[in-house]
Order: structure tokens, then C-alpha cells, then sequence
């Protein structure tokens, strides 16, 4: 987590949200810590509560926690990485903050107003609530149907291990809810920023802070929804029937993944295609205003001709320049990155499938 001084901190990126407050200012808990403490609590109970209880294998009509793959994969990989995450954002969030008000030409005191109205809109309980509300329902749902399983899987063995695994199922969700709707505060924030800093066109790649810095918190969310979907990418491996609903909820995650990759990039890309073919149309205006002069000075044999020949060339020089330009604040190599997130919870049903193919 980044610690920097900057216009926002990590605190005030986390706002009103209560469980976020209370793990960064009072336990003062680090993005491992937490992902350690859910790691450690998903082998007490898939193994330790479990084995306690006698469902660490087969007992009866019981179905173990070992023979369970799914939530093997929730305890030891994703709950922990949903985790690091929830706490890890809001410094990468401030940190990106930073980078971006470096490109104020504004001096600092003026932008006081613009910093006072981000922290309010991450300080808004709305963000928040929207996890909590999600959370209970998810519980609640996630309740019912262990109910309705009470005596056949190892987590509804008994009512204990049913709510223990409710509740660190609605903390889960909550931090998922909370940590996209963080996302969509930072976006609604970015997009006041475009409005009055002035983003820079790059010729070349660049690795200084700025814009690109926006480009690689956008990943970091994408890689978080790769990591969610792991149980949906492993689904055809790991289980002999697909629910009716699968497909749809791949073509979900497939269109939402990159959606939140894009969203706090479309306004910036809006904001720098239209200063890219301003400063295009002004270069047309001009060339074509050098070439009249041009002609004109070559029909009356006038010696200024040759300095408008020149100019005429560099106006064309930087027109072409110009249009070389892109209008994406990142570097193109993360598209590839951006793919290869995207597909990698599938990568071991794609490659089952070619093995198959092969041995046939």
C-alpha cells in the first residue's frame, strides 16, 4: 500500500466503509496480513473443522472437505486474494491520485475544491451499504441452500460449520461489492479530473507516472475478476454437469472483465481523441494556409518561397506525427496482458480440451 503524501490518501479512498476504517487505523492490518489471516482461517476450517468434526473424508453419505475442490479453491486462493485486494486498493487508488494531479498546471491551492468533492464522493455510505446489502443477501441465499443439503456435504454436516462458512462468505462479498463500487467512485472522480487537468499526448511509449498510472490500476481490477472467476474457468474440469445457467455466466464475466478495465480509461481516451484531432485540424488549417502562400510566392518568383517550403514540411512532419498518436493513456503491451488475464481462469478447461482432442 502505497504510503506517499498526495491530494488523497488510502483513508480517504476507503471513506465511511466501517470494516476498511477499522483494519487500516486500528489494526493497522497490511494487505498480506489480511490475505494471511483468511488463508489461515480456510486450512482451519476445510481441514482443521472439518477433520474435527470427521468430514475430512468420506464418512457415510457425507461428502468430504478433501474430495471438494471448489471450496478448496474459495479457502486457499480466491477468499485470500478477494482480501488482499479489499485493503490493498485504496492506497493503489491514492497513489494513482498522485501521479495524475502532477499534470495540474494549476498551482495546488486551486485544486483544493477538486480534491474536497473526490473525498466526499468515496465518503458517500452508499458505497458501502451496497456490500452489506449484497453480503446479507448472499447469506441468506448461500444459508438456504446448505439447509437443503444438511447431512450431505462436509459445510452442512452440522449448523456450526454452515454458519461459520455463511460468514466468511457474506465478508467476502462485501469486500467484492465494496472494492467495485470503489472502482466506479474512483472512475466518477477521474472523469472530474480529466475535466480540468491537461492530459498529455505521447508520441512514444513513456513509463513516467500520469496517465499510465491510471492504466495499471485499471489492470489490477481485471486481474481481480480473473481471480473471482477461477471457479467459473474450472467448472468443466472439476464437475461432470454444467448448471443451465454457465454460458451465461461466462459471456457475464467475458463482458464485464474488460468493462471495468475500460471504464476509467473511456473518458480519458474521449478527452484525448478529441485534443489529438483539434491539434490535427489546426495543423490541416495551417498547411493549407503555408501552401496558398506557397503558390502565390512561386508564381510572383518571391524569395520567401523557400522559407514556406520549409515551414510547409514541418507542418506536414507534425501532422504526421500527430496522427501517429494514440489516444489510449497505456502502453499497447497490457491489451496483450488484458487478453491473457481475461482467458486465464479457463486455461485448464482449454487445455483438457486440446489434450482430448490430441488423444483421440
Amino acid at each position: 500500500m502505497s504510503m506517499e503524501a498526495g491530494p488523497i490518501s488510502a483513508i480517504d479512498v476507503a471513506g465511511s466503509d466501517p470494516l476498511a476504517r477499522l483494519l487500516l487505523t486500528r489494526w493497522r492490518l497490511t494487505p498480506l496480513q489480511l490475505a494471511l489471516v483468511f488463508l489461515l482461517a480456510g486450512i482451519g476450517y476445510l481441514v482443521g473443522l472439518a477433520g474435527l468434526f470427521g468430514f475430512l473424508v468420506a464418512r457415510g453419505q457425507i461428502f468430504a472437505s478433501l474430495a471438494d475442490p471448489f471450496n478448496q479453491l474459495n479457502f486457499f486462493f480466491i477468499f485470500p486474494g478477494v482480501a488482499y485486494y479489499f485493503l490493498w486498493q485504496p492506497g493503489a487508488i491514492a497513489s494513482v491520485y498522485l501521479a495524475i494531479s502532477q499534470l495540474a498546471e494549476k498551482e495546488p491551492g486551486e485544486q483544493d475544491a477538486l480534491w474536497r468533492d473526490i473525498k466526499r464522493t468515496h465518503a458517500h455510505s452508499r458505497w458501502w451499504l451496497a456490500g452489506l446489502a449484497v453480503g446479507l443477501l448472499g447469506m441468506a441465499a448461500g444459508g438456504y441452500d446448505n439447509l437443503s443439503r444438511l447431512g450431505v456435504w462436509w459445510y452442512a454436516a452440522n449448523p456450526l460449520m454452515i454458519v461459520i462458512l455463511q460468514l466468511a462468505r457474506g465478508l467476502v462479498f462485501y469486500m467484492l461489492i465494496v472494492s467495485l463500487t470503489r472502482h466506479i467512485a474512483f472512475t466518477l472522480s477521474l472523469n472530474r479530473c480529466y475535466r480540468q487537468f491537461e492530459l498529455p499526448l505521447a508520441v512514444l511509449p513513456t513509463r513516467s507516472a500520469g496517465m499510465r498510472a491510471v492504466g495499471q490500476y485499471a489492470f489490477s481490477f481485471t486481474a481481480l475478476a480473473a481471480i473471482v472467476a477461477l471457479n467459473l474457468g474450472t467448472a468443466p474440469v472439476l464437475t461432470a454437469k454444467l448448471g443451465l445457467d454457465y454460458p451465461f455466466q461466462v459471456a457475464a464475466y467475458l463482458v464485464l472483465a474488460p468493462s471495468a478495465f475500460f471504464l476509467p480509461l473511456w473518458q480519458a481516451h474521449r478527452y484525448m481523441a478529441r485534443r489529438r484531432e483539434s491539434i490535427l485540424n489546426d495543423l490541416a488549417e495551417r498547411c493549407q494556409s503555408e501552401y496558398a502562400r506557397l503558390i502565390q510566392g512561386l508564381s510572383q518568383t518571391n524569395q520567401d518561397a523557400t522559407q514556406s517550403l520549409e515551414r510547409l514540411r514541418l507542418l506536414q512532419d507534425g501532422y504526421q506525427w500527430t496522427k501517429k498518436v494514440s489516444t489510449w493513456p497505456i502502453d499497447t503491451d497490457l491489451f496483450y496482458r488484458l487478453a491473457a488475464t481475461i482467458v486465464a481462469p479457463f486455461a485448464f478447461t482449454l487445455l483438457q480440451v486440446l489434450l482430448d482432442r490430441l488423444l483421440r
